[in-house]
């Protein structure tokens, strides 16, 4: 049914709840996006934008957050960029992002994995767990 909507280009649904997509995959598989050529000139040691699990990883310190799972941490906290302005009261992660509680839990959503994936279905598996704060933690 998905395909057809595509292929006809017709909207599935609408929907006014935020749904956000989280990957899941393990640093070797996945993708990354290179920063504009301004940013790579200022930082070359840091070529990609960061994704969602580091910015999980990087999270602020506290006991509100130190027992956050990777979904959980984004179904209550909404990320910013260092240069968005907020009105409300945030917190800054160790990236100096802004990091501000949500009113109402947001949706998240993540690729179905089953245990014949291997390797990404139990790194998935590791996230879902416990509150990791690096990579060298698993």
């Amino acid at each position: 049914m998905e395909v057809i909507f595509l292929i006809t280009g017709e909207t599935i649904c609408n929907s006014s709840a935020t749904v956000i997509f989280l990957p899941t995959d393990p640093p070797e598989l996945r993708s990354k996006t290179i920063l504009p050529v301004a940013q790579l000139v200022e930082n070359p040691e840091l070529p990609y934008y960061p994704d969602a699990i580091e910015k999980y990883f990087r999270r602020p310190n506290g006991q509100q957050f130190d027992n956050l799972k990777y979904e959980e941490y984004y179904q209550l906290y909404n990320v910013c960029n260092v240069n968005t302005r907020i009105l409300c009261p945030a917190l800054r992660d160790l990236d100096n992002r802004l990091v501000r509680k949500r009113k109402k839990p947001a949706l998240t959503r993540t690729r179905f994995l089953k245990l014949s994936d291997g390797e990404p279905y139990f790194y998935y598996r590791l996230l879902q767990i416990k509150p990791w704060r690096s990579e060298m933690d698993y």
